[in-house]
């Protein structure tokens, strides 16, 4: 009796079906492969990341390594308002890093700040500093 069913096609859709699963379970490595793939194409050294982010150096040399694991919902922030991210594609980087932006005083000038992403992280932190919420990054200015 023939199969109705291609048994290796079958076999071949399951194992891309595991293997999308797989890779959307390790999250850190994704949003590493997603920043570090932005930070290429925006052309970023070591010395931008730090400028436009305020963050330890050491993050910068994690994310190109794929090793950056569980950073901190403002570390997530500042990357973002770093690579002039509006909310729709930061919503996706918080998401990969666990994150989901609350009712809170904190997460809804998160949610607003991505608006003014492209004016800098400086501009930002004005925002936060007048709202009186801690600033994004690390190194101070």
């Amino acid at each position: 009796m023939k199969s109705l069913f291609d048994i290796a096609g079958i076999i071949r859709i399951a194992r891309q079906i595991a293997d999308q699963y797989d890779a959307g379970n390790d999250s850190n490595a994704a949003f590493c492969r997603y920043i570090r793939n932005e930070m290429e194409n925006a052309k970023w050294t070591y010395n931008t990341f730090v400028d436009k982010t305020l963050l330890n150096p050491s993050i910068y040399y994690a994310i190109r390594g794929g090793k950056l694991s569980n950073p901190e919902k403002d570390t997530v922030v500042a990357i973002c308002i770093g690579l002039a991210m509006k909310w729709f594609k930061a919503e996706k980087m918080l998401n990969l890093c666990g994150y989901t932006l609350r009712n809170t005083k904190a997460d809804n000038a998160y949610r607003h700040i991505f608006d003014y992403s492209d004016q800098g992280i400086d501009f930002c932190n004005e925002i936060l500093r007048i709202l009186d919420i801690p600033l994004l990054g690390s190194q101070s200015r």
